[in-house]
C-alpha cells in the first residue's frame, strides 16, 4: 500500500509487484483475474473512489462478476491496463499505463436497478439494493 499526489495533469507513477490470480468461493471454481485496487480521494474524505485495474489477456477476466458488472463494454475495457514494452526495461520490469477516468464523456456509470451481465452463462442477476447506513455490515472471508 502507497500514497502518492498527481502533478498538474493528474498523473502519477508508481511500482508494484504483479498480482496473482486468486481462488474465490463466488461459484463453482470461482478466480479473480490478477489485478490491483485503487482508492482515489477528493478534497473531503467523503468523496472516494476504489475501482481496480486487470491485465490484459487474463484468461480470467472472462467469468470475474465484478468486472462483468459494468454493462458498457467500452467503460469494461477502461479497466485493463495497457502493455507498455517501450517503458518497460529488460530484465527488471514490465510497464503498463492505465488511465481512471473521474468526469466527462469516459466517466463509468451505474444505473439503479441495473441488471448484471450474466456469469458464465448463467441468468443475469439484479443489482443489489443500495446499503442504507442502519445495515449490518457484509461478511469478510477470514484474513481479510
Amino acid at each position: 500500500m502507497d500514497r502518492t499526489l498527481t502533478g498538474d495533469q493528474g498523473r502519477c507513477v508508481f511500482t508494484s509487484v504483479k498480482p496473482r490470480a486468486y481462488p474465490w468461493r463466488n461459484h463453482t471454481n470461482a478466480w479473480r483475474p490478477a489485478h490491483t485496487h485503487s482508492s482515489l480521494f477528493g478534497t473531503a474524505f467523503a468523496q472516494r473512489l476504489v475501482t481496480q485495474m486487470c491485465f490484459p489477456h487474463d484468461p480470467h477476466r472472462a467469468c470475474d462478476p465484478l468486472p462483468r458488472s459494468v454493462t458498457d463494454r467500452a467503460a469494461r475495457d477502461r479497466l485493463v491496463a495497457t502493455y507498455r514494452h517501450d517503458l518497460s526495461r529488460r530484465e527488471c520490469f514490465l510497464c503498463h499505463e492505465w488511465d481512471i477516468v473521474l468526469d466527462g464523456p469516459y466517466a463509468t456509470w451505474t444505473a439503479p436497478g441495473a441488471t448484471r451481465p450474466p456469469i458464465c452463462g448463467r441468468s443475469p442477476t439484479p443489482a443489489p439494493a443500495p446499503r442504507s447506513p442502519n445495515s449490518p455490515a457484509p461478511p469478510t472471508w477470514p484474513g481479510w
